[in-house]
Protein backbone atom coordinates (compact mmCIF):
# COMPACT_ATOMS: atom_id res chain seq x y z
CA UNK A 1 0.00 0.00 0.00
CA UNK A 2 1.39 3.30 -0.58
CA UNK A 3 0.65 6.22 1.58
CA UNK A 4 0.50 9.83 0.84
CA UNK A 5 1.02 13.15 3.28
CA UNK A 6 -0.90 16.14 2.75
CA UNK A 7 -0.99 19.35 4.84
CA UNK A 8 -3.81 21.05 5.18
CA UNK A 9 -4.46 25.06 4.27
CA UNK A 10 -6.99 27.23 5.58
CA UNK A 11 -9.06 26.49 2.77
CA UNK A 12 -10.06 23.03 3.87
CA UNK A 13 -9.58 24.18 8.03
CA UNK A 14 -12.62 22.89 10.05
CA UNK A 15 -13.68 20.09 7.48
CA UNK A 16 -14.63 16.52 8.68
CA UNK A 17 -11.89 14.07 7.92
CA UNK A 18 -14.02 11.55 6.12
CA UNK A 19 -15.81 14.24 3.49
CA UNK A 20 -11.86 15.82 2.62
CA UNK A 21 -10.65 12.57 1.66
CA UNK A 22 -14.12 11.69 -0.17
CA UNK A 23 -12.83 14.92 -2.15
CA UNK A 24 -9.57 13.33 -2.86
CA UNK A 25 -11.23 9.74 -3.48
CA UNK A 26 -14.69 10.29 -5.30
CA UNK A 27 -16.77 7.75 -4.55
CA UNK A 28 -14.68 6.51 -1.55
CA UNK A 29 -17.01 3.96 0.55
CA UNK A 30 -17.18 5.32 4.28
CA UNK A 31 -16.33 1.61 5.39
CA UNK A 32 -13.45 1.40 3.50
CA UNK A 33 -12.45 4.74 5.44
CA UNK A 34 -13.37 3.45 8.57
CA UNK A 35 -11.49 0.91 8.05
CA UNK A 36 -8.32 2.43 7.60
CA UNK A 37 -9.31 4.54 10.52
CA UNK A 38 -9.33 1.64 12.69
CA UNK A 39 -6.64 0.07 11.47
CA UNK A 40 -4.43 3.37 11.52
CA UNK A 41 -3.80 3.78 8.09
CA UNK A 42 -5.19 7.03 8.19
CA UNK A 43 -3.45 9.71 10.87
CA UNK A 44 -3.92 13.33 11.98
CA UNK A 45 0.22 14.32 13.29
CA UNK A 46 1.43 10.95 13.84
CA UNK A 47 -1.58 9.95 16.00
CA UNK A 48 -4.76 7.69 14.94
CA UNK A 49 -8.31 9.29 14.73
CA UNK A 50 -11.64 9.69 13.71
CA UNK A 51 -13.62 9.88 10.45
CA UNK A 52 -15.63 13.41 12.24
CA UNK A 53 -12.11 14.93 13.35
CA UNK A 54 -12.33 18.57 12.46
CA UNK A 55 -9.01 19.40 10.34
CA UNK A 56 -7.50 22.40 11.66
CA UNK A 57 -4.59 24.16 9.09
CA UNK A 58 -1.37 23.22 9.00
CA UNK A 59 -2.85 19.42 10.19
CA UNK A 60 -0.45 16.58 9.02
CA UNK A 61 -2.57 13.92 7.46
CA UNK A 62 -1.03 10.63 6.19
CA UNK A 63 -3.58 8.41 4.10
CA UNK A 64 -3.15 5.79 1.85
CA UNK A 65 -3.87 6.35 -2.13
CA UNK A 66 -6.83 4.35 -2.41
CA UNK A 67 -6.93 2.08 -5.87
CA UNK A 68 -9.91 2.16 -8.19
CA UNK A 69 -10.74 -0.90 -7.17
CA UNK A 70 -11.67 -0.19 -3.65
CA UNK A 71 -14.09 2.82 -4.72
CA UNK A 72 -17.65 2.08 -6.35
CA UNK A 73 -19.64 4.53 -7.89
CA UNK A 74 -20.77 7.46 -6.02
CA UNK A 75 -24.87 7.59 -5.51
CA UNK A 76 -25.74 10.08 -8.32
CA UNK A 77 -27.91 12.66 -6.46
CA UNK A 78 -30.32 14.74 -8.75
CA UNK A 79 -29.59 18.30 -9.10
CA UNK A 80 -31.55 21.03 -11.34
CA UNK A 81 -27.79 23.17 -11.53
CA UNK A 82 -26.45 22.87 -15.07
CA UNK A 83 -22.91 23.16 -14.34
CA UNK A 84 -21.94 23.23 -17.53
CA UNK A 85 -23.76 26.65 -18.68
CA UNK A 86 -21.50 27.72 -15.44
CA UNK A 87 -18.00 26.61 -17.70
CA UNK A 88 -15.96 29.43 -17.77
CA UNK A 89 -12.26 27.01 -18.68
CA UNK A 90 -11.28 23.64 -19.01
CA UNK A 91 -8.56 21.57 -19.88
CA UNK A 92 -6.80 18.36 -19.22
CA UNK A 93 -6.42 18.84 -15.52
CA UNK A 94 -9.02 21.84 -14.28
CA UNK A 95 -12.72 22.76 -14.74
CA UNK A 96 -13.44 26.05 -13.96
CA UNK A 97 -16.85 27.52 -13.11
CA UNK A 98 -18.61 30.85 -12.50
CA UNK A 99 -20.70 29.91 -9.81
CA UNK A 100 -23.90 31.46 -9.42
CA UNK A 101 -25.03 33.52 -6.38
CA UNK A 102 -27.17 31.57 -3.65
CA UNK A 103 -25.89 27.99 -4.47
CA UNK A 104 -23.67 26.38 -2.38
CA UNK A 105 -20.27 24.34 -2.85
CA UNK A 106 -21.31 21.51 -0.58
CA UNK A 107 -23.99 20.18 1.25
CA UNK A 108 -25.55 20.33 4.66
CA UNK A 109 -28.56 21.07 6.90
CA UNK A 110 -31.33 22.47 4.52
CA UNK A 111 -29.35 22.52 1.50
CA UNK A 112 -31.22 21.28 -1.18
CA UNK A 113 -29.00 21.50 -4.13
CA UNK A 114 -25.15 22.13 -4.33
CA UNK A 115 -22.34 22.30 -6.90
CA UNK A 116 -21.09 18.45 -5.61
CA UNK A 117 -23.98 17.07 -6.02
CA UNK A 118 -23.59 17.54 -9.86
CA UNK A 119 -20.20 17.09 -10.55
CA UNK A 120 -20.99 14.17 -11.69
CA UNK A 121 -22.22 15.95 -15.10
CA UNK A 122 -18.50 16.44 -15.61
CA UNK A 123 -16.89 13.44 -15.23
CA UNK A 124 -14.90 12.05 -18.10
CA UNK A 125 -16.26 8.64 -16.84
CA UNK A 126 -17.40 6.72 -13.84
CA UNK A 127 -13.79 7.27 -12.06
CA UNK A 128 -13.08 9.82 -12.62
CA UNK A 129 -15.35 12.62 -10.93
CA UNK A 130 -13.92 16.19 -10.91
CA UNK A 131 -12.81 17.03 -7.19
CA UNK A 132 -13.17 20.31 -5.68
CA UNK A 133 -10.09 22.15 -4.93
CA UNK A 134 -11.63 25.47 -2.79
CA UNK A 135 -14.64 26.67 -1.90
CA UNK A 136 -16.56 29.82 -2.09
CA UNK A 137 -19.74 31.19 0.40
CA UNK A 138 -23.32 30.39 -0.31
CA UNK A 139 -23.86 34.03 -1.29
CA UNK A 140 -21.02 34.44 -3.22
CA UNK A 141 -20.49 34.15 -7.05
CA UNK A 142 -17.04 33.66 -9.28
CA UNK A 143 -14.17 31.74 -9.64
CA UNK A 144 -14.34 28.14 -8.33
CA UNK A 145 -11.67 25.77 -9.60
CA UNK A 146 -11.87 21.85 -10.05
CA UNK A 147 -9.80 19.03 -10.41
CA UNK A 148 -10.35 16.77 -13.11
CA UNK A 149 -7.88 14.32 -11.73
CA UNK A 150 -6.14 13.26 -8.41
CA UNK A 151 -2.53 14.50 -9.52
CA UNK A 152 -4.35 18.20 -10.75
CA UNK A 153 -6.43 18.17 -7.16
CA UNK A 154 -2.88 17.10 -5.20
CA UNK A 155 -1.23 20.06 -7.06
CA UNK A 156 -3.80 22.55 -6.64
CA UNK A 157 -4.21 22.01 -3.20
CA UNK A 158 -0.95 22.69 -2.81
CA UNK A 159 -0.93 25.91 -5.17
CA UNK A 160 -3.44 27.85 -2.43
CA UNK A 161 -1.36 26.34 0.86
CA UNK A 162 1.59 27.50 -0.44
CA UNK A 163 -0.38 30.79 -1.41
CA UNK A 164 0.56 30.31 -5.01
CA UNK A 165 -2.66 31.63 -6.23
CA UNK A 166 -3.50 34.88 -6.37
CA UNK A 167 -7.50 35.64 -5.63
CA UNK A 168 -9.19 38.75 -6.39
CA UNK A 169 -13.00 39.92 -5.27
CA UNK A 170 -15.08 42.45 -6.13
CA UNK A 171 -17.83 44.21 -3.34
CA UNK A 172 -19.98 46.78 -3.35
CA UNK A 173 -19.20 48.49 0.10
CA UNK A 174 -21.22 51.02 1.78
CA UNK A 175 -19.02 53.70 3.02
CA UNK A 176 -15.09 53.41 2.16
CA UNK A 177 -12.10 53.25 3.99
CA UNK A 178 -9.79 56.63 4.22
CA UNK A 179 -7.08 55.53 1.85
CA UNK A 180 -7.74 54.48 -1.63
CA UNK A 181 -5.72 51.17 -0.67
CA UNK A 182 -4.36 49.64 2.22
CA UNK A 183 -4.29 46.51 3.82
CA UNK A 184 -7.00 45.21 6.97
CA UNK A 185 -5.86 43.27 9.37
CA UNK A 186 -8.02 41.66 12.41
CA UNK A 187 -7.42 38.05 13.87
CA UNK A 188 -10.51 35.82 13.28
CA UNK A 189 -12.51 33.56 15.40
CA UNK A 190 -14.99 31.00 14.25
CA UNK A 191 -17.92 29.99 16.57
CA UNK A 192 -19.21 26.53 15.80
CA UNK A 193 -21.84 26.09 19.28
CA UNK A 194 -24.50 28.79 17.22
CA UNK A 195 -26.85 26.83 14.97
CA UNK A 196 -25.46 28.68 11.77
CA UNK A 197 -21.66 29.58 11.14
CA UNK A 198 -20.31 32.99 12.91
CA UNK A 199 -17.07 34.58 12.54
CA UNK A 200 -15.91 37.06 15.06
CA UNK A 201 -13.03 39.90 15.62
CA UNK A 202 -11.30 37.96 18.38
CA UNK A 203 -7.65 38.36 19.57
CA UNK A 204 -7.69 34.42 20.32
CA UNK A 205 -8.61 33.98 16.27
CA UNK A 206 -6.56 33.46 13.51
CA UNK A 207 -4.33 36.04 11.56
CA UNK A 208 -6.24 37.69 8.86
CA UNK A 209 -5.00 39.80 6.10
CA UNK A 210 -7.07 41.51 3.10
CA UNK A 211 -5.38 43.75 0.81
CA UNK A 212 -8.11 46.26 -0.85
CA UNK A 213 -8.21 48.97 -3.07
CA UNK A 214 -11.00 51.35 -4.34
CA UNK A 215 -12.20 51.25 -7.89
CA UNK A 216 -15.13 53.48 -7.75
CA UNK A 217 -17.02 55.27 -5.41
CA UNK A 218 -20.09 57.29 -5.38
CA UNK A 219 -21.30 59.81 -2.09
CA UNK A 220 -22.68 56.54 -0.69
CA UNK A 221 -21.10 53.78 -2.21
CA UNK A 222 -18.08 51.90 -3.15
CA UNK A 223 -16.62 49.26 -5.91
CA UNK A 224 -13.83 47.61 -4.09
CA UNK A 225 -11.42 45.15 -4.78
CA UNK A 226 -10.59 42.50 -2.12
CA UNK A 227 -7.52 40.74 -1.78
CA UNK A 228 -7.66 37.66 0.67
CA UNK A 229 -3.79 37.17 1.74
CA UNK A 230 -5.00 34.83 4.27
CA UNK A 231 -8.43 32.31 3.94
CA UNK A 232 -10.23 32.49 6.89
CA UNK A 233 -13.99 31.83 6.74
CA UNK A 234 -16.13 34.87 5.98
CA UNK A 235 -13.06 36.95 5.89
CA UNK A 236 -14.03 39.64 3.70
CA UNK A 237 -17.27 39.77 4.78
CA UNK A 238 -16.11 40.34 8.39
CA UNK A 239 -13.59 42.53 7.92
CA UNK A 240 -14.93 45.01 5.33
CA UNK A 241 -18.29 45.32 8.54
CA UNK A 242 -15.66 45.70 11.31
CA UNK A 243 -13.33 48.62 9.56
CA UNK A 244 -17.09 50.99 8.92
CA UNK A 245 -17.96 49.71 5.57
CA UNK A 246 -20.04 46.51 5.10
CA UNK A 247 -20.98 44.82 1.86
CA UNK A 248 -24.02 45.76 0.27
CA UNK A 249 -26.44 42.81 0.95
CA UNK A 250 -24.79 41.37 4.02
CA UNK A 251 -27.71 41.24 6.42
CA UNK A 252 -25.21 38.76 8.63
CA UNK A 253 -22.66 40.88 9.07
CA UNK A 254 -23.58 44.35 8.58
CA UNK A 255 -27.18 44.44 10.01
CA UNK A 256 -29.74 46.64 8.70
CA UNK A 257 -27.57 49.21 7.41
CA UNK A 258 -26.06 46.30 5.05
CA UNK A 259 -29.81 45.59 3.51
CA UNK A 260 -30.42 48.41 1.31
CA UNK A 261 -32.51 47.97 -1.78
CA UNK A 262 -30.94 49.58 -4.78
CA UNK A 263 -33.35 49.53 -8.02
CA UNK A 264 -35.70 46.58 -7.91
CA UNK A 265 -33.11 44.32 -6.55
CA UNK A 266 -33.38 42.77 -3.12
CA UNK A 267 -30.86 43.34 -0.87
CA UNK A 268 -28.48 39.99 -1.89
CA UNK A 269 -24.30 40.15 -0.88
CA UNK A 270 -22.78 41.76 -3.77
CA UNK A 271 -19.65 39.81 -3.02
CA UNK A 272 -17.69 37.84 -6.36
CA UNK A 273 -15.04 36.25 -6.83
CA UNK A 274 -13.90 38.48 -9.79
CA UNK A 275 -10.27 36.32 -10.61
CA UNK A 276 -8.04 33.64 -9.97
CA UNK A 277 -4.19 33.69 -11.17
CA UNK A 278 -2.27 30.20 -10.29
CA UNK A 279 0.68 27.89 -11.67
CA UNK A 280 -0.80 25.37 -14.02
CA UNK A 281 0.61 21.55 -14.09
CA UNK A 282 2.34 22.53 -17.43
CA UNK A 283 4.19 25.51 -16.41
CA UNK A 284 2.24 28.25 -17.49
CA UNK A 285 0.06 30.58 -15.64
CA UNK A 286 -3.68 31.25 -15.97
CA UNK A 287 -5.27 34.01 -15.38
CA UNK A 288 -8.97 33.06 -15.21
CA UNK A 289 -12.21 35.90 -14.75
CA UNK A 290 -15.19 35.39 -13.98
CA UNK A 291 -18.31 37.80 -15.44
CA UNK A 292 -20.84 39.35 -12.44
CA UNK A 293 -23.58 38.14 -12.10
CA UNK A 294 -27.39 39.56 -12.82
CA UNK A 295 -27.71 41.22 -9.58
CA UNK A 296 -24.30 43.61 -9.45
CA UNK A 297 -24.54 44.13 -12.92
CA UNK A 298 -28.08 46.13 -12.43
CA UNK A 299 -26.35 47.94 -9.37
CA UNK A 300 -23.78 48.69 -11.35
CA UNK A 301 -25.85 50.20 -13.90
CA UNK A 302 -27.76 52.36 -11.61
CA UNK A 303 -24.67 53.55 -9.37
CA UNK A 304 -22.63 54.27 -12.42
CA UNK A 305 -20.23 51.69 -12.08
CA UNK A 306 -18.79 50.15 -15.18
CA UNK A 307 -17.44 46.28 -15.60
CA UNK A 308 -14.21 46.30 -17.26
CA UNK A 309 -14.00 43.47 -20.08
CA UNK A 310 -11.32 41.16 -18.86
CA UNK A 311 -10.53 37.44 -20.00
CA UNK A 312 -9.30 34.35 -19.14
CA UNK A 313 -5.47 33.89 -20.33
CA UNK A 314 -2.83 31.44 -20.18
CA UNK A 315 0.35 32.90 -20.43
Amino acid sequence: MIFQTSTISSDDTDQRLDRWLKRLFPGLPQNLIQKALRKGDIRINGKKTDSNYRLIENDEVKYPIFEENEQVEKEIKTSKLNLKEYTLYQDDDIFVLNKPQGIAVQGGTNIEDCIDDALYQLQFDKKDRPRLVHRLDKDTSGVLLLARTLKAAQFYANVFKEKHATKLYWAVTIGSPSQSKGMLKAPLLKHNETTYEKVTIDDEGKAAETRYKILKSTDKFTLMQLEPLTGRTHQLRVHCATFGFPILGDGKYGGKDAQLKIGKSRPTLHLHAKSLTIPTLSGQYLNIVAPLPKHMLETFKILGFSDENDKTTLY
